[in-house]
């Protein structure tokens, strides 16, 4: 199976159409239709990527897309029930995974490494970045703790080692690296701050698939979540304990855009984030 998926795999030019409009047109519910991305829309992309793969690739092939898609969508939806990550990504992870079990020629990676790692590693620097300049312009430094800046000391000498010796290593896969450490630094120590500027009340009624601030929720609202995605089966509960508003991170940006991105950058990139 790993010789197998050393070499290209056919359709590609079919392949990367098909994600890229699924990507479109669900970047666009996602940021025009409030996040909400119809049900039976996700299902038909789902459905369609695993018939492609089924027809168009060699049985190993598809076996080895099914396998990264069953281990994702496991992953992603454990993370979707405790609020990380929207409803629909689960559904747009898994398709990715089935269309492209590996990397396609464009990217200029010829090992049989799962392309939805590559796409994902994009799109969280890109995700990343944005927040970290959106809360530094809002929130800019407001504490500065002894154990993030020995963290930041260590990671600047191991890294600055690192070059010295080892003048292989490409600046872009330092740079991803750094973004990711840096935006990972500064969220750990202001978490609180970018929970407040994400936090916004929405009514109950409006509430379906949203995720409730359960730290910041009072305590009639709390019990009645073992996880913090709204149900129908919750707005019901809230509704009968007279509860019209509850606090939501209302103003996290839609993540979709940028997983679209981070798939365009893995399709000609994807040789940067490897470091040898």
């Amino acid at each position: 199976m790993i010789s197998l998926l050393n070499q290209p795999l056919p359709f590609e030019e079919l392949r990367i159409g098909l994600a890229f409009i699924f990507l479109t047109l669900s970047s666009y519910f996602d940021v025009f239709n409030n996040k909400n991305i119809p049900d039976k829309f996700l299902y038909f992309i789902l459905f369609i990527s695993a018939l492609t793969a089924f027809f168009l690739f060699p049985f190993n092939a598809f076996l080895y897309g099914l396998i990264q898609a069953l281990i994702v969508g496991g992953i992603t939806y454990f993370m979707y029930l405790k609020g990380h990550i929207g409803g629909a990504e689960v559904f747009l992870f898994s398709s990715i995974s089935l269309l492209f079990p590996n990397p396609p020629i464009i990217s200029g990676v010829v090992i049989g490494l799962p392309f939805i790692l590559p796409v994902l590693i994009f799109a969280g620097l890109l995700f990343a970045l944005s927040m970290l300049i959106y809360a530094f312009i809002r929130i800019g430094i407001k504490r500065v703790n002894v154990e993030y800046i020995i963290l930041l000391i260590v990671y600047l000498l191991f890294i600055t080692y690192v070059l010295i010796n080892n003048g292989g290593l490409p600046l872009p896969f330092v740079f991803v690296i750094s973004i990711l450490f840096f935006a990972s630094l500064y969220f750990s120590a202001h978490k609180k701050e970018i929970e407040k500027l994400m936090i916004g009340e929405v009514e109950v009624e409006k509430a379906l698939e949203e995720v409730v601030a359960l730290e910041y929720e009072r305590k009639k609202v709390k019990e009645l979540f073992k996880e913090p995605v709204v149900k129908k089966g919750h707005i019901k509960q809230l509704k009968k304990r007279g509860i019209k508003k509850i606090r939501v991170f209302k103003h996290l940006p839609p993540f979709i855009p940028f997983l679209m991105a981070g798939f365009l950058l893995a399709l000609l990139f994807t040789d940067i984030l490897l470091p040898f």
